[in-house]
Parts: structure tokens; C-alpha cells; sequence
């Protein structure tokens, strides 16, 4: 599960070629471990300062460790 979302990352990255590339990850890391997810949310917090990382999720707290994220439920964005 890791290495699916590893390697979407690593292709939007080589795909982007430096520029901003949109990614999105529908309700992942739904299998792994606390310790497998605070990793995660390391990288997606690394890569998120490059690039637009759309993660929808039905539980919060196992993307609670990406420090830059910004939490926009969907009702709001169906408000708009």
C-alpha cells in the first residue's frame, strides 16, 4: 500500500520535471500502522511543498501528522 502511493508520488515528481504536478490519494494507508503512517505523512509533508496533493479520507487522524495540510471537508467544498 505504501509503495502504490510511493511510486504515484515518484511519477508525478518525474512527470512534473520541476513544476508543480496535482496528485490525488483516495483513502489510503487504510491497512498500515501508526509508525508506517507517520512516515507517510513525512513524505507527503515534504512533497506537499512542491506539489498539490489531494488526499480524501474518511478518517482524519491518519493524516494528521502532515504539518502543511490544509483540511477542507466536503461539504464545504460542495458549498462552493
Amino acid at each position: 500500500e505504501q509503495i502504490s502511493v510511493l511510486t504515484r508520488l515518484a511519477v508525478a515528481d518525474l512527470v512534473g520535471g520541476g513544476d508543480a504536478v496535482p496528485v490525488f490519494i483516495d483513502d489510503a494507508l487504510g491497512f498500515s500502522d501508526r509508525g508506517r503512517i507517520d512516515r507517510m505523512n513525512a513524505v507527503l509533508d515534504t512533497l506537499g511543498r512542491d506539489h498539490q496533493i489531494i488526499v480524501l479520507t474518511c478518517d482524519l487522524d491518519r493524516f494528521d501528522g502532515i504539518a502543511g495540510a490544509t483540511l477542507v471537508p466536503m461539504r464545504q467544498g460542495l458549498a462552493q
